[in-house]
């Protein structure tokens, strides 16, 4: 096992190309690009899972658990489409066919493999057990986060309206407080077993944010 956590890899790239949006630094990235951006795409693309197209096992955004997360897979996604986009201004047309291809496979993976289809929302995790996969169905509020954010599926597409009707029904705390706990029976600093855990704030932002897109 690789004591990582896989997201912290794809976000930098993530991050770096909302940078280069924003500023049109094309020197800086250019001067990133050899030592970094290629470096942590090339690890990306090794680092799968090919029998179910998603990347291999790392810790969660959480520092708690060792799967194959939704919010994981989707932020490495996103990081590899970031590598494709350098990858084309800085007119390298392989690497950026081949980041992208490899992107456009996870994409696939996280709707074919992670959405319960029975529930209308997306698995935590799955996790290899022999030669199959078992599905984590705790309700977390960084795969509903991450599936928007890092462009698996556009804020319009109607899975979101289950998938929010679950987080109101069981990630809101209905106290004078209110708020959105990160998942399902979340320990942290949990004060009731009435609760599903702890509000954050940062969760709950995410919540504001879907509503704040979906709107426009």
């Amino acid at each position: 096992q690789l004591p990582i956590q896989e997201d912290e890899t794809a976000l930098i790239l993530y991050a770096l190309w909302e940078y280069y949006t924003d500023s049109k630094d094309l020197e800086f990235i250019e001067s990133m690009y050899n030592t970094l951006i290629k470096k942590a795409a090339e690890f990306m693309i090794t680092y799968m899972d090919h029998d179910i197209g998603l990347p291999m096992p790392s810790y969660d955004l959480w520092e708690e658990k060792y799967g194959i997360f939704t919010f994981t897979s989707a932020s490495v996604y996103a990081g590899l489409m970031a590598a494709s986009r350098f990858a084309g201004i800085l007119g390298k047309s392989q690497s950026e066919l081949k980041y992208r291809t490899f992107a456009e496979k996870i994409k696939k993976s996280i709707i074919s493999e992670l959405y319960d289809e029975a529930e209308g929302y997306f698995y935590k995790s799955a996790s290899k057990q022999g030669n199959t996969y078992i599905k984590d169905k705790t309700l977390d509020m960084s795969a509903f986060y991450a599936l928007f954010q890092f462009g698996i599926l556009d804020t319009h597409d109607p899975t979101f309206e289950t998938v929010v009707k679950h987080i109101q029904s069981r990630l809101m705390c209905h106290t004078d407080i209110s708020g959105i706990a990160r998942y399902e029976g979340d320990p942290y600093f949990r004060v009731s077993d009435e609760l599903p855990g702890n509000p954050w704030i940062i969760t709950t932002l995410w919540l504001a944010q879907y509503y704040i897109q979906n709107a426009t």
